[in-house]
């Protein structure tokens, strides 16, 4: 990575949001947090992302939504997600809607690196 890249990480368990925060940090990208749906749109039409890390369930507006709307209103992000919702339906729409990966937790750390990498260095 040559610069900072921002990543906004949506999910509704405080602790995942903490160690990621904590994680990506170290690696080097500037890292904002929601803890639902709503939260992440708020900070979306705030601030400029490169990725957008989002869970599927969560509270107030699911996962699905706000890629529906990130991809949207924000054409430009990229969207990854990761969650322990495993089912084949939900990681293929969410995939057709839009995401360009889908992670089941516990996330494979070096795979996430990895693609937050690749999002972010093929930011034009």
């Amino acid at each position: 990575m040559k610069k900072q890249y921002d990543v906004l990480i949506v999910d509704d368990e405080p602790e995942i949001l903490q160690l990621l925060e904590i994680l990506l940090t170290r690696k080097g990208f500037h890292v904002r947090t929601a803890e639902n749906g709503m939260d992440a749109f708020v900070k979306l039409e705030q601030n400029c992302f490169s990725v957008l890390l989002t869970d599927i369930k969560m509270p107030a507006m699911d996962g699905m939504k706000l890629i529906e709307i990130a991809k949207r209103d924000f054409p430009e992000v990229k969207i990854l997600v990761f969650t322990g919702f495993g089912a084949m339906d939900t990681e293929q729409k969410a995939l057709r809607m839009g995401a360009s990966k889908y992670f089941l937790k516990p996330l494979p750390m070096e795979d996430l690196l990895s693609e937050l990498k690749s999002a972010c260095d093929s930011e034009n």
